[in-house]
């Protein structure tokens, strides 16, 4: 019975930890621009957009890949996969002593 929801927990980090990179960043000057920082819990996408100067603060999401040079740090993203997946995890065993607690 553990297995299956050891699974999803791995698929559904895995899913949230990727979705978090198209979360907004808020950028303050033109030399964060050149290196904005998404993921969560830790960064692991660093993305240069100095292309313009907009005005500051600038609010950014993740642009094309094509046009500004990005870089991966995929130990990062396992580190934050591991750390949802946790989280995930503890929280099933919370709600399933809840659950037990409540019968």
């Amino acid at each position: 019975m553990r297995q299956p929801v050891t699974i999803i927990a791995i698929i559904l980090s895995i899913i949230l930890v990727f979705v978090s990179v198209y979360l907004p960043t808020t950028v303050f000057s033109q030399a964060e621009l050149a290196g904005v920082k998404f993921g969560l819990p830790f960064s692991f996408i660093v993305q240069s957009q100095a292309y313009h100067p907009p005005f500051f603060p600038w609010q950014t999401s993740i642009s094309s890949i094509w046009e500004h040079p990005i870089q991966i740090y995929f130990h990062v993203f396992f580190i934050d996969v591991v750390i949802v997946c946790l989280g995930i995890l503890f929280l099933s065993k919370l709600l399933q002593v809840i659950a037990i607690k409540l019968r």
